[in-house]
């Protein structure tokens, strides 16, 4: 058993490569900075940093490596999110606040490696700073220097009984270039259509208007696009309703 970074409490654990772990913590004290700790696997300190941005946001900072064990921690600070690159050494590579225009607060709750080499960070946005404000779930998508083009916020409608609506498989799929997207709605509704390929990049936008109940069938033409895997979404009155995959091929 052993101690370091006094007046601090450790929060996450993250095995490095085969020989070291980091530990991030949070100080007690204001006036510091929250130190982040490499040790060895028989628990010696091999340094102790505390960087730039600040890790309070409202829940414990998560952390994650990527191919080179460089560490990714997100955080926050005047209630935008942080990201931080930390290399193997100790040194700060990156720090890169995401501004959370248009909401009150965004907190980071997750990051996790994806299959490009970048990450996901997935947190929670508010509107407002009282208790009862509504809160919806957010998402990022970045590159492999933290790099995000888009915020996602899934929103939260109470009033919208999501199991009355249905999203249909595409028919053919596989398919070559066309395709019959299919979906039903109980009520009337303002109804979007959206295609994103595999990276999560919006590569289309087949429906956007307002329709009475009933179900409907739309064509796909993606003559323009290359072979791959893609996503089709319904998003309901700016709710995520479902989210279907479809295989182009060519």
């Amino acid at each position: 058993m052993k101690t370091y970074a006094a007046n601090s409490g450790g929060e996450c654990i993250l095995q490095v490569d085969d020989t070291s772990l980091v530990i991030n913590s949070r100080t007690s004290m204001s006036i510091l900075r929250d130190p982040f700790i490499k040790i060895d696997t028989s628990g010696n300190l091999i340094w102790l940093n505390r960087y730039q941005s600040p890790s309070i946001s409202g829940f414990p900072v998560i952390i994650c490596k990527d191919n080179q064990n460089n560490i990714q921690k997100v955080g926050g600070i005047n209630s935008n999110i942080t990201y931080t690159e930390i290399s193997p050494s100790g040194s700060q590579l990156i720090l890169r606040p995401y501004l959370s225009s248009g909401f009150y607060a965004t907190y980071a709750n997750v990051i996790k490696n994806s299959n490009d080499g970048g990450f996901i960070i997935v947190g929670t946005s508010s509107i407002g700073p009282e208790i009862n404000q509504k809160y919806d779930a957010l998402i990022y998508k970045t590159d492999s220097n933290g790099i995000t083009p888009n915020l996602v916020s899934i929103k939260s409608n109470l009033e919208l009984n999501i199991s009355e609506y249905k999203l249909i498989q595409n028919y053919p799929n596989p398919f070559n270039s066309t395709t019959t997207i299919r979906f039903k709605i109980p009520k009337n509704d303002f109804v979007k259509i959206k295609i994103f390929n595999a990276s999560g990049k919006e590569v289309a936008t087949l429906v956007n208007n307002e329709f009475l109940s009933g179900e409907y069938l739309i064509n796909f033409n993606a003559e323009g696009l290359p072979t791959g895997i893609y996503f089709y979404q319904l998003v309901i009155n700016d709710v995520l309703v479902e989210t279907k995959k479809m295989l182009l091929l060519k």
